[in-house]
């Protein structure tokens, strides 16, 4: 049996809050959000999506690969600055070939990206997607 995602979800997440350096609250899934209008913050969340044997050169490990989101929720009429900030230190962080050992299982950033922002409520929200791959020994 492989081992459990919940490895790739602390790696993540570690990752983010070892390396981002503004000063903001992230908000992790399944807790409190943020009530405070005037501060920027970040959700992150989760995604893992499939699982696939991999190739005759790795017998033994499937392929897991998921999406960890990271929504960046700044104070509407703040304009964009703030958010393209955030959004340039997550694109450094989770670049193309980053790769994060937890566990003793390697986890692999494919690559990330921003989509279009938009607003809920009093927030103006932009999603970050990070796609990973990690090899899991099938024991």
């Amino acid at each position: 049996m492989a081992l459990s995602r919940n490895f790739i979800h602390r790696g993540l997440a570690t990752e983010l809050q070892a390396n981002f350096s503004e000063p903001t609250r992230i908000v992790w899934e399944n807790t409190f959000k943020s009530s405070d209008a005037n501060e920027p913050w970040l959700e992150e969340i989760f995604l893992p999506t499939d699982t696939l044997p991999t190739t005759a050169m790795r017998d033994g490990y499937t392929r897991d690969f998921g999406i960890y989101q990271i929504n960046v929720y700044i104070p509407t009429g703040k304009g964009t600055i703030i958010s393209d900030n955030y959004i340039d230190e997550l694109s450094q962080i989770f670049k193309t070939g980053v790769e994060i050992i937890k566990d003793g299982e390697l986890i692999i950033i494919d690559r990330s990206t921003p989509t279009q922002g938009f607003i809920v409520d009093n927030w103006y929200v932009v999603p970050f997607s990070v796609y990973w791959t990690c090899d899991m020994k099938v024991n």
